[in-house]
C-alpha cells in the first residue's frame, strides 16, 4: 500500500509539493515518523533540518494492523505539534480519517470519507485525489 499511495502521491503533488516517505519529521518531545508528509519545496531538499510543522501540509499514515496507534495516537500527536491536517488510510476498514483544525488535545474536526468521494488539501486546492486511489483495490 504504502508504495501504491508514494507513486500516486509522487504523481500528483509534482509540481507543487515534496513527498517524504517514512522519514522523521521535527515535533516537539516526539520521535514519529510518519509514512507521508507532504510538504512545502524547499531548495535543500530539508536536508539541513528536518520538516516542522510550518513545513508540512498533510501527514497520512497507512494503517493496516497500527489503526488504533495512528488513529489514537499518532494523529493526536500531529495536531498538537500544530500540523494542519492528518490522514489515516484504514486499509483494512476501506476509509480515510481526515483531521483538520490542530489543537492541544487533537484535531477539531474529523471527516471519515469513503469510496467514491473526493478530497483536497486546503492549501493545494488545485490537486484532487479520490478516496478509491487512496485506498487501492477493496479487500
Amino acid at each position: 500500500s504504502v508504495d501504491r499511495v508514494n507513486e500516486l502521491l509522487t504523481a500528483r503533488f509534482a509540481r507543487c509539493a515534496l513527498i517524504r516517505v517514512q522519514n522523521p519529521i521535527a515535533l516537539p518531545a516526539s520521535r514519529l515518523y510518519p509514512d507521508f508528509a507532504i510538504l512545502r519545496p524547499r531548495a535543500d531538499y530539508y536536508t539541513t533540518s528536518k520538516p516542522e510543522a510550518p513545513d508540512i501540509f498533510v501527514v497520512i499514515e497507512v494503517s493496516d494492523t497500527s489503526l488504533v496507534r495512528d488513529r489514537d495516537v499518532k494523529l493526536p500527536a500531529y495536531a498538537r505539534a500544530g500540523i494542519p491536517e492528518g490522514w489515516v488510510l484504514d486499509v483494512t476498514g476501506g476509509v480515510l480519517i481526515v483531521g483538520r483544525d490542530p489543537g492541544p488535545t487533537g484535531y477539531a474536526t474529523t471527516t471519515v470519507h469513503r469510496r467514491g468521494e473526493r478530497l483536497t488539501v486546503p492549501d493545494l486546492p488545485d490537486v484532487t485525489l479520490s478516496a478509491d486511489e487512496l485506498l487501492g483495490p477493496s479487500r
